[in-house]
């Protein structure tokens, strides 16, 4: 049932607490949280409480980017952005309640979190809490109880809970996410942004549509962390390769295919990164499974070496070699190498013209070394 925001605003002034669940990740979280503060704030809402660490509470841009390897959506321009328009709001008190333990389980979570919260806030205080969805939960969900059903026995009802519904499109969170109708907060409705609705049970749960779901930006000190997160996941994979495994091999290959899209994504929204970044995009490219991924993973690894970054000086070597022979031509460094029919690794054909000394320049070995490489190999294979 849609609502107007008269109605909805006369029955928020009747209570002290107003918990707003997001799907993070998602950049018109920002914009929804600033419409509902301007129309909040002269009913007397001038706490805001944040999922975010509480060292946050003592905001600066330094303090905020400490936390660039969170990749879980939280941290982005947009939610940076927001801090620094809170930062400016007259009369407004920032709380931070994400306190955390490690190997907690998820009921211990909340109630730690809800804990801390009720701790900072006085008994006559009104305030807006903004978490994601799950937490914002007043019913048990299986077996925990979010934070915000905890909170609101402790205060014996006077909490109303709110709910962004977002329509198709894309959100980040570990990994650039697509929102479908198989999410529990897709609006099926279609509203347009702003508008409000009231669930079946009437009286406590309210959903805010935000419209299509848009991914935020993300700061450039978390995508240079996340590309090396890429990377170490990349090999990691690769310790104890499973040639002969159709179904790790499969696996496989689907993290790469992610890993590729998210990559593809996180270069795009910066213009400009270090050595070290593009040679870790380089590396996932490489782990592709068509030419033009070769090709990419040259291209990058060629950014890198521009860049002064000695170690993919070999990646720009192998890359190459992996875009020739993927197009059936001569591989000129001879870094690439492949299993027969008869399970034998072998050295495809090398362009003779390529010396040694152009292989050493690029930190690759000479191609006697490549031979004896692929003999220990089929000796212990």
């Amino acid at each position: 049932m849609i609502i107007n925001w008269s109605e909805f605003l006369q029955k928020v002034e009747k209570i002290s607490c107003l918990w707003v669940g997001e799907t993070h990740g998602i950049a018109k979280n920002y914009k929804a949280y600033k419409l509902l503060i301007g129309k909040l704030m002269p009913l007397g809402f001038n706490t805001i409480a944040l999922e975010m660490p509480e060292d946050l509470e003592n905001f600066s841009r330094k303090n905020f980017l400490k936390y660039a390897h969170y990749f879980d959506g939280r941290f982005s321009k947009e939610s940076l952005n927001f801090f620094e328009w809170l930062e400016n709001l007259e009369g407004i008190r920032i709380l931070c309640f994400d306190v955390r333990t490690p190997k907690a389980t998820q009921q211990e979570d909340e109630e730690q979190m809800a804990r801390n919260l009720l701790s900072k806030i006085g008994k006559k205080e009104k305030v807006l809490v903004l978490s994601g969805s799950f937490h914002s939960g007043t019913d048990k969900q299986q077996t925990v109880l979010p934070m915000a059903g905890i909170v609101k026995e402790k205060i014996e009802e006077n909490l109303v809970a709110m709910e962004f519904k977002y329509q198709k499109g894309h959100f980040y969170n570990f990994g650039m996410r697509k929102f479908t109708k198989k999410f529990h907060h897709f609006d099926s409705k279609n509203l347009s942004f702003g508008k409000i609705t009231l669930d079946q049970n009437g009286d406590t749960k309210y959903f805010f549509h935000c419209s299509r779901s848009v991914p935020v930006t993300l700061l450039k000190e978390t995508i240079k962390k996340r590309l090396k997160d890429l990377f170490e996941q990349d090999q990691e994979d690769r310790k104890n390769w499973k040639w002969d495994n159709p179904i790790f091999l499969k696996e496989v290959r689907k993290k790469d295919k992610d890993k590729r899209t998210e990559v593809e994504w996180l270069l795009a929204q910066a213009k400009e990164l270090d050595g070290e970044n593009y040679y870790h995009a380089a590396m996932i490219y490489q782990h592709g499974d068509a030419t033009s991924d070769y090709k990419r993973a040259h291209l990058l690894a060629k950014k890198a070496v521009d860049k002064g970054y000695d170690p993919a000086k070999w990646l720009y070597a192998a890359s190459l070699d992996r875009y020739l022979v993927s197009r059936g031509k001569l591989q000129k460094y001879g870094t690439q190498y492949h299993r027969n029919k008869n399970g034998k690794y072998e050295l495809p054909s090398v362009d003779s013209t390529v010396t040694d000394m152009s292989r050493k320049e690029l930190s690759v070995p000479t191609i006697n070394e490549m031979k004896q490489r692929i003999k220990d190999l089929n000796k212990s294979n």
